[in-house]
């Protein structure tokens, strides 16, 4: 009193359907692995970008007849060394933050690639509402002397859901590099 054996047409369908399964899988697996070769390509060429740019930075305003540029100073950040350089940077920097209403909350001074280039770098947090966000990078990325915000990580804060006032509030955290002269002047 066993159970007969499954009819070939039953059979049929099952291998059927788990034929279909593992089509399904297999179609979605390609897809993935398509979209992850996309982002690596997007991702490499966006960091060739960032490096090419850093070296035009590195060698803009720079004159080939040994003549200082009057422009210079304002394209470079103030100091002769690093450090100067970078405190100078971490004033430059929370001075536009407060100027839109936020207050850096951290900063970190952090180390340099040895690349040739004499450059300060911070990390810095801040809370602030989007649009006031938009306009700090704004400013950042358009004044003088020349910053570039190499990395920007933008979360929603959860400090206090429930006020009006916080709905629209976003924790940031980037990076924003400077370069000092060649010259160390």
């Amino acid at each position: 009193m066993f159970p007969s054996a499954a009819s070939p047409r039953s059979r049929r369908s099952a291998n059927a359907a788990v034929g279909f399964v593992a089509a399904v899988m297999l179609v979605l697996t390609v897809k993935q692995y398509w979209a992850s070769q996309e982002i690596d390509t997007v991702l490499a060429a966006q960091s060739r970008t960032l490096a090419d740019l850093r070296d035009k930075a590195a060698a803009a305003g720079m004159s080939h007849s040994g003549e200082k540029s009057d422009d210079r100073p304002a394209f470079y950040i103030a100091g002769d060394t690093v450090a100067i350089a970078g405190a100078a940077l971490q004033n430059i920097v929370t001075r536009i933050v407060e100027d839109h209403g936020a207050a850096v909350s951290q900063v970190e001074f952090l180390p340099l690639e040895e690349d040739g280039n004499r450059r300060a770098a911070l990390r810095l947090s801040f809370l602030a509402k989007s649009e006031r966000v938009q306009k700090i990078l704004f400013d950042i990325e358009s004044r003088q002397p020349l910053m570039l915000v190499s990395t920007l990580s933008l979360r929603a804060s959860s400090i206090d859901a429930t006020s009006a006032d916080c709905e629209d509030m976003l924790r940031t955290v980037m990076t924003v590099e400077s370069y000092l002269s060649p010259e160390g002047r």
